[in-house]
């Protein structure tokens, strides 16, 4: 007699449930993770840029400039930073980069799911010679689109130091 081997349709169905409960808890728990993920690399490329901007400054003596921009060379005359930024050394400070002004660095790496706006009169950050910036303090809003009860913000003072703060009640509409 030889025995029929495999499942019964009663222990397919009982694996199957318990595969939709682990995906039911699991998915959420992925999801925010990677919100959160994706809002500290955004976060710690800005700590980056404005720590490479303050220390050019400085040490140059000659301005740098902070600037969103969609093509990674020209500023946008916008506070959305959602398409990355640049870096640039500003010699004749008009705020723009020209063809004699050395691009310092940038960002262009942003998930399309991010939003990551500034105070709308803060399109650009202009580092003096002493590693501060003109204008009042910025405010860094950083914004998931699927998750955003995990928006962070940074606020960048005019010394050129940044802090954190957890901010769900930032919107985060561009």
């Amino acid at each position: 007699m030889n025995k029929a081997a495999g499942f019964t349709l009663v222990e397919v169905l009982v694996a199957l449930a318990i595969l939709s409960i682990i995906f039911a808890i699991a998915i959420p728990a992925y999801s925010s993770a990677m919100a959160r993920t994706r809002i500290g690399i955004a976060e710690s490329a800005i700590f980056t840029s404005v720590n490479n901007a303050v220390n050019f400054s400085f040490i140059s003596g000659t301005r740098a400039v902070l600037c969103p921009s969609d093509d990674g060379d020209h500023c946008d005359n916008s506070y959305d930073w959602s398409n990355g930024w640049i870096i640039f050394e500003d010699r004749n400070a008009n705020r723009q980069r020209d063809a004699d002004d050395r691009k310092l660095g940038g960002y262009d790496e942003i998930p399309p799911e991010l939003n990551i706006l500034t105070s709308e009169g803060r399109t650009r950050i202009v580092f003096q010679s002493g590693g501060g910036n003109f204008g009042s303090n910025a405010h860094f809003k950083l914004c998931d689109n699927r998750n955003p009860q995990r928006a962070r913000s940074l606020f960048l003072s005019n010394t050129g130091r940044l802090r954190v703060a957890n901010s769900p009640q930032t919107s985060c509409t561009k």
